[in-house]
């Protein structure tokens, strides 16, 4: 199989690129990189990176992309805040860790923006929070029950109108993708009404923030 005929078939399977082709917004370097090891095991043989490169350029020009929705006007929408000194903890479940950690929060004071964010599965917590109010959480856990602690971590949160999201596919490969350019390893992503949070490594968080920032303001 030759590799441009590989490369089309894995692009076809990547509805979210539409858009992104569409606005002009794709990053083709970023994306040779995630598609390459897909498009050698399609062929059975190691590729030269250009040759990828060229493909994924040639198969959006030659192919028309479908609307997906207001893209620009939901970037066009979005501010961004970053939040750094903080602390992931992520702990076991129980019916005494959780009544603890309810009664921590509500000794945060949310006003003077002090934040507790917890995001509670069936398996456990995922808990990030500042210095101030560290080891208060980890008083809410036995020792056995925390499962990693991972120090030095950054939020960036976006925020945006809900309206252009709801209508618009594709936008968090976006966002990533974005990330992905600067070789910055996203650690979670969360996503509630109107706000999408991305937590990185501190010392990725300078350049995060001051490459995301410009990427919005010019769309």
């Amino acid at each position: 199989m030759k590799v441009v005929v590989a490369v089309g078939e894995v692009l076809s399977g990547m509805r979210q690129l539409n858009f992104v082709a569409e606005g002009n917004l794709l990053n083709y370097s970023a994306l040779a990189r995630q598609v390459k090891p897909l498009v050698e095991k399609k062929v059975g043989r190691s590729v030269e990176f250009g040759a990828v490169l060229m493909a994924c350029k040639r198969f959006f020009t030659k192919k028309p992309a479908s609307s997906s929705g207001k893209l620009k006007e939901l970037l066009a929408s979005c501010r961004v805040l970053l939040k750094t000194d903080l602390t992931e903890v992520h702990a076991h479940y129980s019916n005494e860790s959780f009544s603890k950690l309810f009664e921590c929060m509500k000794r945060i004071s949310w006003s003077d923006g002090e934040k507790v964010l917890s995001f509670p599965r069936a398996s456990g917590f995922s808990i990030l929070v500042g210095s101030k109010h560290l080891n208060d959480v980890l008083s809410c856990f036995k020792s056995k029950d925390i499962i990693e602690i991972g120090k030095s971590r950054a939020l960036i949160t976006l925020y945006y109108d809900q309206n252009y999201f709801t209508g618009t596919y594709g936008c968090l490969w976006f966002w990533l993708s974005q990330f992905d350019a600067l070789g910055i390893n996203v650690l979670q992503v969360f996503s509630s009404w109107g706000q999408t949070s991305f937590l990185v490594r501190e010392d990725d968080a300078p350049a995060a923030f001051s490459n995301l920032v410009p990427k919005l303001k010019e769309r």
